[in-house]
C-alpha cells in the first residue's frame, strides 16, 4: 500500500508524466499488464476530470466578467441619465467625483476574438486599444470591440 501511495505522490510531483522513477513503483508493484492498463485508465480519467473542472471554472468567471462589465454599462448609463435630466456637469459627492469629458475609448468585449493584427506581440500579447480605435474610426469592423465617446468619469 505504501509504493501506491509513493506513486500517488510522485505522479502529482510530475503532473502526469510517467518518469523513471515512476516506471520503477509500477515494476515493484509487481501488477499485470492489464491491471496496470486499467489503473493508468483511472489516472487518465481523473486528469480529464481535473481539465474539465478548470475548463468550467474559466467559462464561469468568463460569464462572471462581462455580467460585471454589463452590470458597470447599466449603472453608469442611469448616472449619466440622472446627471443629464438633473443639469450636472459634474458633481461632487462624499466618496465620487462625477464629471463629464469626451473621451474616446476602447471596450474590449471578448479579447479572444479580436484579430491578431491588432495585437502587439511580447512575451504574452496585449491588445492594442490604440490601433483598434484607429482601425474603427477609419471604417473598419474589429470583431470583438467597440468605439464609445466615454462622456462620465466616476472617481
Amino acid at each position: 500500500m505504501d509504493l501506491i501511495i509513493e506513486l500517488h505522490k510522485r505522479l502529482g510531483e510530475s503532473e502526469g508524466e510517467i518518469t523513471d522513477e515512476i516506471e520503477m513503483l509500477l515494476r515493484k508493484l509487481d501488477i499485470e499488464a492489464q491491471e496496470k492498463i486499467l489503473w493508468m485508465c483511472k489516472q487518465r480519467e481523473l486528469a480529464v476530470a481535473v481539465h474539465n473542472r478548470q475548463k468550467e471554472k474559466e467559462a464561469a468567471i468568463k460569464k462572471r466578467k462581462i455580467s460585471a462589465a454589463n452590470s458597470i454599462n447599466f449603472w453608469e448609463k442611469k448616472i449619466d441619465n440622472l446627471m443629464q435630466s438633473s443639469n450636472f456637469d459634474n458633481l461632487s459627492l462624499e466618496h465620487f467625483d462625477i464629471k463629464y469629458s469626451n473621451r474616446d475609448r476602447i471596450d474590449i468585449m471578448d479579447k479572444e476574438i479580436i484579430p491578431d493584427n491588432y495585437k502587439v506581440k511580447k512575451e504574452s500579447y496585449s491588445i492594442s486599444k490604440t490601433l483598434i480605435k484607429e482601425a474603427i474610426k477609419s471604417g473598419q469592423n474589429v470583431p470583438g470591440a467597440v468605439l464609445s465617446t466615454q462622456t462620465l468619469s466616476i472617481l
